[in-house]
């Protein structure tokens, strides 16, 4: 199983490894490769504000919501995604026939990061921790679940169907799951 996640999340790069294509640097490259830079950038500024963080004596048994984690509960997944996009983006100037399935890869990390293995685990373990805290329910109605996104921008997503960037909840209502409990 690990084997075909390796082999899907980077179909994209082994296209463009074993690619014959002698073409000279374009216009597509050039944008996969600065996609790929700010994905890279996302995650590395995400996780050293994550490490920073932690070594606060004040941050003990409190989630981190300063830096681009105000902004995101999990920037540093979010430039994952975006980073393998960038890469995929390279590869679309060289892909022929067969190769356009190479575009697999950032849905299917997509896929695995938001809905499968990544957020999920956390937001559960967060909701079990501090899910009755309002500073932290009110952090998750305001903060976007996966995208880099400042607040103002959810109402927007939302108009243009990409809700469940935002929607951290299991029935698409909107309505944290925590916030509901809380109700009960």
């Amino acid at each position: 199983m690990q084997g075909l996640w390796v082999v899907l999340t980077a179909m994209s790069a082994f296209i463009i490894i074993l690619s014959d294509s002698d073409r000279d640097f374009n216009v597509t490259d050039g944008v996969g490769i600065a996609v790929w830079a700010i994905g890279w950038g996302i995650e590395v500024v995400a996780d050293n504000q994550k490490k920073a963080w932690r070594e606060l004596p004040t941050s003990k048994g409190k989630w981190i919501d300063v830096g681009l984690w105000s902004i995101s509960r999990h920037p540093n997944y979010f430039g994952e995604w975006v980073l393998w996009c960038g890469i995929t983006i390279i590869g679309a100037g060289i892909f022929e026939g067969w190769q356009w399935v190479g575009f697999i890869s950032p849905v299917f990390v997509f896929y695995l990061l938001r809905f499968v293995s990544g957020v999920p685990l956390l937001e559960k373990g967060g909701d079990k921790k501090w899910g009755k805290d309002p500073d932290y329910i009110a952090y998750k109605e305001r903060t976007s679940v996966f995208a880099i996104a400042p607040a103002c921008l959810s109402p927007f997503c939302q108009l243009w169907g990409f809700e469940e960037v935002f929607d951290d909840t299991e029935d698409g209502t909107g309505e944290s799951l925590s916030v509901a409990e809380n109700q009960t």
